[in-house]
């Protein structure tokens, strides 16, 4: 089994070592990007990721994100789909900015800054901090107020 496939065996399953297992996923789409990075386990360090591999994941991470909604995991999912998502992903993480727009800071966050990573423009000069809570929401706002999106 690759560590692709390991990763979404864990995602898929729940696995007890969820969270640690999101954050090498985000590893590894780091080094499918070629972003090296020290901070990365030496096995992802090694591999060459594959872009079918890279897709594997993406489906993984959207099928985990889009049946498990209320668990604690989901930012961290968000967080790495994000390093991957493409504007066909769009209207998925749109659905998830409205879900998230009142009831949780943090993955509220992780869904602007999936959204700011596919080009839309959802924070301004004076946002683009977890802590800034009330200015995420005021901007998650108004922009699916301007999409007519609300």
């Amino acid at each position: 089994m690759t560590i692709i496939e390991d990763i979404c065996t864990v995602v898929s399953n729940k696995g007890i070592d969820l969270q640690h297992q999101l954050v090498r996923a985000a590893y590894c789409v780091e080094n499918y990007k070629g972003f090296p990075s020290d901070a990365w386990d030496e096995d992802i360090q090694e591999i060459n990721i594959t872009q079918a591999q890279v897709l594997m994941l993406k489906a993984t991470l959207f099928e985990f994100i889009k049946d498990n909604l209320d668990d604690p995991n989901v930012g961290t999912a968000i967080w790495v789909f994000g390093k991957i998502a493409v504007t066909d992903d769009k209207v998925f993480l749109v659905g998830l900015l409205k879900r998230y727009v009142d009831n949780n800071p943090q993955v509220l966050y992780q869904v602007m800054i999936a959204l700011n990573n596919l080009g839309e423009v959802i924070f301004n000069e004076k946002s683009s901090s977890l802590i800034d809570y009330e200015l995420n929401v005021n901007l998650a706002k108004k922009y699916l107020e301007l999409e007519g999106l609300e």
